[in-house]
């Protein structure tokens, strides 16, 4: 997955959810920080999202965009509905300092991101 995939995939969900706010997790949140990461660090054709203020709604992102759907086949990529609780992140984490707000021309401003923890080989690819 490249960024302008990413944002793409968010515009959907948060279009879909009717959500101004996402949460991006797992491997791909790599991309709000380190736009042109290496194809090594961008593999995954999944963006594990949850919309910020309603978690609930993540069901109905993965429903209509998620693995296997018309999405999926037709762009390649696809978002993966998760919740809060899929990451095991430390004790607020989810809160406003330690979430990085991306913006591109392609989420009409949807896009935010938990801060990824690089392992030292992700740290090592980057340099």
């Amino acid at each position: 997955m490249k960024r302008a995939d990413l944002e793409h995939t968010i515009r959907a969900a948060g279009n879909i959810a009717d959500a101004p706010r996402l949460v991006i997790i797992g491997s791909q949140a790599i991309l709000g920080s380190f736009p042109d990461a290496p194809t090594e660090l961008t593999a995954s054709a999944e963006a594990d999202t949850y919309p910020f203020d309603a978690p609930e709604k993540a069901d109905l992102i993965d429903g209509s965009i998620g693995e296997k759907s018309p999405f999926h086949e037709t762009f390649g990529y696809y978002a993966h509905g998760v919740g809060p609780d899929t990451a095991m992140l430390r004790h607020g984490l989810v809160d406003p300092e330690h979430i990085q707000r991306v913006f591109g021309e392609l989420t009409e401003a949807r896009l935010q991101h938990i801060r990824p923890r690089l392992t030292r080989c992700q740290a090592e690819l980057l340099r």
